[in-house]
């Protein structure tokens, strides 16, 4: 599995702490049912998924794949275990990281309005504006790198650490969908922390440059997620598992079908991973009749077109099909040193969009909107966008606008709704 991932998903893992820590714990948390050799259980997951990953090509199925097939060869060649190995594997994925990068902005716009909200209540005048919430005129900002949200999937690696702690002590495992449903505590118990979080920080008006702002995070982490989860596991483990040991049922020919099976999977992994490097080598995504009256026009990379002057900066980034990935610009920008503050949703000539203000070494430099369009249909909407994609049958990109100055980003902004850049679209 480590081979093909190796060769077929090249630039497609993210070093980071959370990765290292993932694969440190992976094998704590595999537990083998002692009499019980052999199950097949995964293969009736991993069939569709294989055949579903043939026709929608995307790195992060086929991660999911080497996932699901390298459980299910545990399961054959050692014995049956618990789901724990499985969950932590997809949680290592990019795509998860992906998927918190770009929910995390409405996660966060909507934390900041409960927590605004929660505040007035209290007879506190609080204004919040998008990811911005200003309290006796010291304005405090909801930002990707707050430790609270940074810590989200590291708050998951040690849940999924604590479900294996508890199931090593009691011999006893949880189903998947009880441990699904526990997962689904430890998200809320997130949300529920975060909260409290922002809201400790606004009351006592503490910075993001203080170190007592990491240590309100690290603090919520503790009291209000990793301790209740820890409590939630121990009765879980104490009234609603079955025992690891149960007696075997016979089975004939299972060495036979043990190989069959496990070469098979081999072999259809390697056809995917070729197939899926095939149709990344051979994509074309540029649109032909893009153009900007006014700018000049360059193609910064494959698919990623650039249109320029002195008082606008504009990228058009295209998206292949409605089940890929975009260049969002959280992660673009953020790539290059910057940072986002005052994310917000704003309506411009009718249509909603991202706006922001990007910063770098503490410096303001540009005033941004982003938003996804066809060339008819614009939205900031993932679902939209992508379901529209599949009735329209059109190709959708990602608009990213640029200026100095808020007054030049409504204009430009409003110039470019009006516009279909893409020429004539059914």
């Amino acid at each position: 599995m480590a081979g093909l991932s190796f060769l077929f998903l090249e630039n497609y893992f993210i070093t980071q702490t959370s990765t290292i820590l993932g694969f440190c714990i992976l094998p704590y948390t595999l537990s083998f049912e002692k009499q019980n050799k052999s199950s097949f259980r995964y293969l009736f997951a991993l069939l569709p998924l294989l055949i579903f990953t043939f026709f929608v090509p995307v790195k992060s199925l086929y991660f999911f794949s080497l996932c699901l097939s390298f459980v299910l060869l545990i399961e054959i060649w050692i014995g049956k275990t618990n789901h724990l190995p499985l969950f932590l594997l997809l949680l290592l994925s990019p795509a998860v990281i992906y998927f918190r990068s770009i929910i995390g902005v409405n996660i966060r716009l909507f934390l900041g309005e409960l927590a605004g909200q929660l505040l007035n209540m209290a007879n506190l005048e609080i204004e919040v504006h998008g990811n911005s919430i200003i309290y006796a005129q010291d304005t405090f900002s909801i930002d990707p790198a707050c430790m609270g949200l940074s810590m989200l999937v590291h708050s998951f690696l040690l849940g999924i650490f604590i479900l294996a702690y508890f199931q090593r002590k009691t011999q006893q495992t949880l189903n998947f969908w009880k441990t699904s449903l526990l997962l689904f505590i430890l998200l809320l118990l997130n949300v529920t922390s975060n909260l409290i979080r922002i809201i400790c920080l606004i009351l006592f008006k503490i910075y993001p440059e203080l170190l007592s702002h990491d240590v309100i995070g690290i603090v919520c982490l503790i009291i209000y997620v990793l301790i209740p989860f820890y409590f939630f596991s121990k009765l879980s483990y104490r009234y609603f598992t079955t025992p690891l040991n149960q007696e075997k049922d016979e089975q004939n020919s299972i060495d036979l079908w043990a190989k069959v099976i496990s070469i098979g999977v081999f072999v259809i992994l390697v056809g995917l991973g070729i197939h899926i490097k095939q149709h990344f080598k051979g994509e074309k995504i540029i649109p032909a009749t893009c153009k900007v009256n006014g700018c000049e026009k360059e193609l910064v990379t494959k698919d990623v077109l650039r249109f320029k002057n002195e008082n606008v900066l504009i990228y058009v980034k295209p998206i292949p099909h409605f089940y890929s990935a975009e260049h969002n610009p959280l992660i673009c920008w953020n790539g290059s040193g910057y940072q986002f503050k005052q994310i917000q949703k704003k309506e411009i000539n009718g249509v909603i969009v991202y706006t922001a203000i990007l910063e770098k070494e503490g410096k303001t430099m540009f005033y941004s909107s982003w938003w996804f369009d066809n060339g008819v249909h614009k939205t900031t909407s993932q679902w939209d966008w992508r379901i529209n994609a599949i009735k329209t049958k059109t190709q959708y990109s990602l608009i990213n606008v640029n200026t100095i100055d808020s007054i030049s980003l409504e204009q430009e902004t409003k110039r470019l709704l009006k516009l279909n850049i893409f020429g004539s679209k059914k």
